[in-house]
């Protein structure tokens, strides 16, 4: 984790991200990603991995959106009824998916118009991140990454209907960095089907001990421009990347480059 960044800084950054995040379920919640919020060409989508979503019917999907209120950082496996109060089954958004695109594992749904966005969330507009399209990787070098989803296994079974099991799903933050080094040699003995033309490597490491990130898919991979230590600081985003893969035996997490996103959105 960056030195620059305070416990302050990274309340804030987290704040912010978990605004343009959502929690996705689909196969009757057995299937659980992570999503994020976008505006594009005058649209309103969601971002996700296709692998989230594949094979489902898109009427059957349901959605967790940040409610108006901070977040809290507490493991859902530790959690209370008294704490967490009212349960959801998560939400009905109305969307089609205009795009699912294997190679990438990208999949890109949009939101119908009927739908009226609660307070909370919010839409992050793709074009405030087109400068990484052609993947400045000199940049990128050493610079933090910001991801916030919603891990399985920081999650508890709280509501049984039928054959529906419903989750009480926590969050997870990681800080982790962007290494040239590990983009440069660590492909050699993984899978043909990740390609660094498309994809990205960074190290996986969370604050809460046995959780591991399956349903981290689909969320977003960010960077905070500006210097964090400056007596003035607002947190601003920058989606780089969609993150899909878990690579448990390298300890590494592989994410879709915005290059590669932008061509599906």
């Amino acid at each position: 984790m960056d030195s620059a960044i305070n416990a302050f800084a990274r309340k804030a950054a987290f704040e912010k991200i978990s605004r343009y995040s959502l929690a996705i379920a689909s196969f009757d919640n057995k299937q659980i990603g992570t999503g994020v919020l976008i505006s594009a060409n005058g649209g309103r989508f969601i971002l996700t991995a296709a692998h989230v979503i594949e094979n489902a019917d898109p009427q059957s999907l349901r959605f967790w959106l940040r409610p108006p209120a901070p977040i809290v950082e507490k493991a859902a496996i530790n959690t209370t009824d008294a704490e967490v109060g009212k349960y959801s089954l998560g939400d009905n958004i109305p969307v089609r998916i205009t795009n699912i695109d294997k190679q990438t594992d990208i999949a890109v749904l949009e939101i119908g118009p009927s739908f009226v966005m609660p307070e909370g969330p919010e839409l992050y507009d793709i074009r405030q991140s087109h400068e990484f399209a052609s993947w400045p990787e000199e940049k990128l070098d050493g610079v933090s990454l910001f991801l916030f989803g919603f891990p399985v296994d920081n999650s508890r079974p709280v509501i049984v209907e039928g054959n529906l099991v419903g989750k009480f799903l926590g969050t997870a933050s990681l800080i982790t960095e962007y290494s040239k080094e590990i983009n440069a040699n660590a492909w050699t003995n993984l899978s043909s089907q990740l390609s660094p033309h498309k994809d990205f490597l960074f190290k996986y490491g969370t604050y809460e001990e046995g959780i591991e990130p399956y349903g981290f898919s689909g969320c977003g991979v960010w960077v905070m421009p500006g210097d964090a230590t400056s007596p003035i600081w607002r947190p601003a985003p920058l989606l780089v990347g969609v993150s899909h893969s878990y690579l448990k035996k390298s300890g590494l997490l592989c994410g879709t480059k915005l290059s590669a996103i932008i061509e599906n959105v």
